[in-house]
């Protein structure tokens, strides 16, 4: 019984803190004054991704994968494609190691 008050006590205090993730790959779209950040994280937590967008400085996650990269990998490309076609500039990024994944 203690074990798993212990347990749950663990989880209810851990599960508002951030795991600490590896950016995979990280891209910044620009046009005029306006830049767009898209980043791929590693989810430490069950090895899939979560897939980052920053516009006017708020960051939103807008995408996940519970397996692999793919899922993220193939809306990244997407979202890249249409700004490139709203007349967005965009450039890979060196990807930065350990982050706080949101």
């Amino acid at each position: 019984m203690g074990t798993i008050i212990a347990s749950i006590f663990a989880i209810v205090i851990f599960a508002g803190i951030p795991a600490q993730a590896d950016t995979l790959a990280k891209s910044s779209c620009s046009k005029e004054n306006e830049r767009r950040i898209i980043e791929i994280q590693r989810d430490p937590r069950v090895g899939g991704c979560v897939l980052m967008y920053t516009k006017f400085d708020v960051r939103k996650r807008i995408a996940k994968s519970l397996y692999n990269t793919t899922h993220c990998d193939s809306v990244k490309s997407g979202i890249e494609k249409n700004l490139s076609a709203s007349g967005y500039m965009c450039s890979d990024l060196e990807p930065d190691r350990n982050t706080a994944s949101e």
